[in-house]
């Protein structure tokens, strides 16, 4: 299987209240990028449902090391009902394609914020997921906490439903958790982050 390559970074976060239901679990902290340099790439979270209804997703992106700017790109979402931390026998939910308005999360702060309207009903967990496809290289899509919870799933891929062959991203040697997140307060109320440098960029072999 091919190799997923991170980008590491470190920075400071002051958090914002959060309104209504967060589904959060990362911790904010500070941790990597990730992606596929010039291939398809699916990354999810799951969730335990707590709040039946699904207002909008979000999400955490990269950056391109080349100078490329990823705004305006296009990614894929998929919404998945399941019954557990596991993508086997999942329904599809909602789905779309999304231009990225934002990029370098752990330096910019701010979240891609879509609305939604899913019904979680009927489900004990589900699944936020994204796929993105590099076609101009050394692109480093899904921003990474260092927390581990053990519900960041990944799939080199480029279709969210792909996800259903993916695995735990600890099996590929990359311990921690994807910033995405649902019901999320609205955009401007998302804490900011301190300006962080990239430290460095490593490739598993």
């Amino acid at each position: 299987m091919k190799n997923l390559t991170l980008a590491s970074t470190a920075v400071l976060c002051l958090a914002g209240a959060a309104v209504g239901d967060l589904y959060q679990i990362d911790d904010n902290s500070a941790g990597t990028n990730v992606g596929v340099p010039g291939g398809p790439i699916t990354w999810a979270n799951a969730f335990e449902t707590t709040d039946t209804t699904l207002e909008n997703i979000a999400f955490g992106f990269g950056f391109n090391t080349d100078g490329n700017s990823i705004v305006g790109q296009e990614v894929l979402w998929e919404v998945f009902g399941a019954q557990g931390n596991n993508p086997s026998f999942l329904t599809s939910l909602a789905a779309g394609a999304h231009s990225i308005e934002n990029e370098n999360y752990w330096e910019n702060g701010n979240l891609d914020v879509i609305t939604v309207d899913v019904d979680l009903t009927g489900y004990a967990w589900f699944f936020i997921t994204a796929s993105y496809t590099d076609t101009i290289g050394n692109t480093f899509m899904a921003a990474q906490a260092t927390n581990v919870t053990l519900q960041s799933w990944a799939a080199v891929a480029g279709n969210p439903a792909d996800i259903g062959g993916g695995s735990l991203i600890d099996d590929f040697g990359l311990p921690g958790t994807w910033v995405i997140r649902g019901n999320v307060p609205a955009p401007g109320a998302i804490c900011l982050l301190g300006l962080a440098g990239l430290a460095g960029r490593r490739r598993r072999g």
